[in-house]
């Protein structure tokens, strides 16, 4: 009965993962191949195609990854009026570009995990909270670099 099971639930997650690619093929050890392997232009704008869909995918399902984007505008804004220099945009780009890497790892992880189980399992939480901790870390020091950045301008400001 538990082989049944077992057997009943790669099968589903086998659709799942051939209806995520997007109609390519998807063997036993659950590769994805693709049906028209494309080349050259076609092929590059098809991968920044598939990039844009898993930015518009976790803007419209993760509501922290809309923070930090909202997060993101803030600082840009900041940057422009607060007149920052080069080597602070550097900083806050980087720092931006860090956070919201983080938070789409987070959401693949997840998705992967998903994918792979229904049920609660130890490591699928371990994994789902780690992932979660990066998210964390990297929007604590990108807010700590940005006070860093701000903070003394915006006193310049008031105190002038």
């Amino acid at each position: 009965m538990v082989k049944n099971e077992q057997q009943k639930c790669a099968a589903e997650n086998r659709n799942q993962l051939h209806n995520l690619s997007g109609g390519a093929a998807v063997s036993e050890d659950r590769k994805v191949t693709k049906k028209n392997h494309k080349m050259g232009h076609a092929r590059l704008i098809d991968s920044f195609r598939y990039a844009f869909e898993g930015i518009a995918f976790a803007f419209a399902n993760e509501q922290n990854f809309r923070i930090h984007a909202v997060a993101t505008i803030l600082a840009v804004a900041a940057g422009f009026i607060l007149k920052i220099s080069t080597d602070e945009w550097v900083v806050i780009v980087i720092l931006i570009g860090i956070v919201l890497m983080a938070e789409l790892f987070n959401t693949a992880i997840e998705a992967t995990i998903d994918l792979q189980t229904k049920e609660l399992h130890p490591l699928a939480k371990k994994a789902k909270d780690t992932a979660s901790a990066a998210v964390l870390v990297s929007a604590v020091v990108a807010a700590v670099g940005g006070l860093i950045i701000f903070v003394p301008r915006i006193i310049n400001l008031i105190w002038k």
